[in-house]
């Protein structure tokens, strides 16, 4: 029951006039009129609410900025990633440290997750800059990022930039670069780390492969001493050592180019060039066995140089090299100054190598696979011995074939030996003479002796005849 406000007499509830007096009576609202409008107030809150949520920016920290305050915030960092991530297959843990220039941060990534940014391909390598958004935790001594979903990362690749190994030095930290080189050394120096040493011209570097990089893209490359390989990965620092470590399973590939490793020099002139890596050809004039190896002194006709094959390393070559007085060697490696001698030290059995005999009773080869003769009488030289001022001289090479590329008026072989690349051209009018050189094939060991010329900056051996031409058995 109601009483009009005009005349105070009691109505019942629905009533629109005062049955007294006839003024006109407003109703209250219904209960259920007011729990319409309280759900529509509420879901209109929570869609203003999610608005604002969905379209106020994350915001933007400094790794340095982080305080206890700030402990479970949501926040956005970004910076480069600094060491090899981790990768935890029992609990399916992804994590990696980014720094920029107020310190660094560890960001981790859980379960589905983990497997969603591997499923794209998005788990980041040393060297790349990443945007991560997620929950900020803040302990006394660290803080860390806790990744809430996949699209939570941003990773920029690095784009690699071409160099020589003695160009890496610790000022490059964090650039990526691609070098090339021969492989010196394989080695694991504990579970989870394969270093593999790489050496140019210029020096030697180790590349780090990290136990991550096969977990997620699978092994690397089989791979053996005195091979060529070219490696992309971010310059890292072991002991202020520069190295390059890998981020991918693929960035790690062989060479079709062999990768000379040291430059030719005169024995006269190493006295100068203690620590540094040189190339030698000349002719054994003394043979001088110790206790820990073998040592012969090898004559340019300019002076004279010691080279020393440490035990290991004679262990390797005797079984299949007899090394004689009168043997003439190209020999690679390390100048070393010992009691005032000059000293070459070799570190791989493709370190020494036989150019040819100055007599028949005086030999440094492979005892079953003898050299054959050349048509005339012209020393074998190292292929990266040769360079466009040779050309229009008569010279003879010796190495194994690596592509066969055929063209309207003959075909192309490319040779390569331990030291460097050159293309043997064979005319049509050659293989028409001896069709049976047509079958040469990748893989096959020949030498050749011909005439120098150069095409498009390639080396090219021309050969006059086909009997210039021999492959090994």
């Amino acid at each position: 029951m109601a009483t009009c406000p005009s005349c105070g007499r009691y109505f019942s509830a629905g009533t629109s006039a005062c049955p007294l007096c006839g003024a006109r009576l407003s109703g209250r609202l219904t209960i259920r009129v007011m729990r319409f409008i309280a759900l529509a107030l509420a879901a209109l809150s929570l869609v203003l609410l999610w608005w604002f949520a969905a379209h106020s920016p994350v915001p933007t920290l400094k790794i340095g900025q982080a305080q206890a305050t700030m402990n479970l915030a949501y926040v956005r960092l970004q910076g480069q990633v600094a060491r090899a991530p981790s990768l935890d297959p029992d609990s399916n843990t992804l994590s990696f440290w980014i720094a920029d220039d107020t310190g660094e941060l560890l960001v981790s990534s859980y379960r589905s997750t983990t497997e969603e940014l591997i499923g794209r391909d998005q788990a980041p390598g040393v060297g790349d800059r990443v945007t991560a958004e997620g929950t900020l935790r803040v302990r006394p001594d660290s803080a860390s990022l806790t990744l809430n979903s996949a699209n939570a990362l941003r990773v920029e690749r690095a784009q690699p930039v071409s160099m020589n190994i003695g160009e890496i030095d610790p000022a490059g930290a964090l650039r990526t670069a691609t070098i090339r080189g021969q492989v010196r050394a394989v080695r694991s120096p504990y579970e989870g780390l394969t270093l593999i040493t790489l050496r140019d011209r210029t020096g030697e570097i180790d590349v780090a492969v990290p136990e991550v990089v096969t977990q997620l893209y699978g092994p690397i490359a089989e791979l053996q001493p005195g091979q060529s390989v070219q490696a992309t990965g971010a310059v890292t620092l072991y002991k202020d050592t520069p190295q390059i470590t890998l981020a991918r399973a693929d960035a790690l590939r062989a060479s079709v180019d062999s990768i000379p490793v040291a430059s030719l020099a005169r024995a006269d002139d190493l006295e100068t060039r203690a620590g540094q890596w040189v190339a030698v050809r000349g002719t054994v004039v003394k043979i001088s066995p110790f206790s820990a190896g073998v040592k012969f002194t090898l004559d340019d006709g300019t002076g004279r140089a010691d080279v020393v094959l440490w035990r290991d390393l004679y262990g390797v070559l005797s079984p299949t090299l007899q090394l004689a007085e009168g043997a003439q060697v190209a020999v690679q490696g390390e100048v070393s100054l010992y009691r005032g001698a000059v000293e070459i030290l070799p570190e791989l059995g493709a370190d020494v190598t036989f150019i040819a005999s100055a007599s028949p009773f005086s030999t440094l080869r492979p005892a079953s696979a003898p050299a054959p003769t050349p048509t005339r009488a012209v020393a074998f030289l190292l292929m990266s011995q040769l360079t466009p001022g040779d050309e229009g001289k008569l010279v003879s090479v010796r190495g194994k074939i690596v592509a066969a590329i055929p063209f309207s008026k003959g075909m192309k072989y490319q040779l390569n030996d331990t030291t460097g690349q050159v293309v043997l051209l064979l005319w049509q009018d050659v293989l028409d003479k001896a069709p049976n050189l047509a079958r040469l094939a990748k893989g096959v060991q020949v030498s050749v002796t011909g005439t120098v010329d150069v095409f498009d900056g390639e080396i090219e051996v021309v050969p006059e005849s086909a009997s210039d031409v021999q492959a090994s058995p």
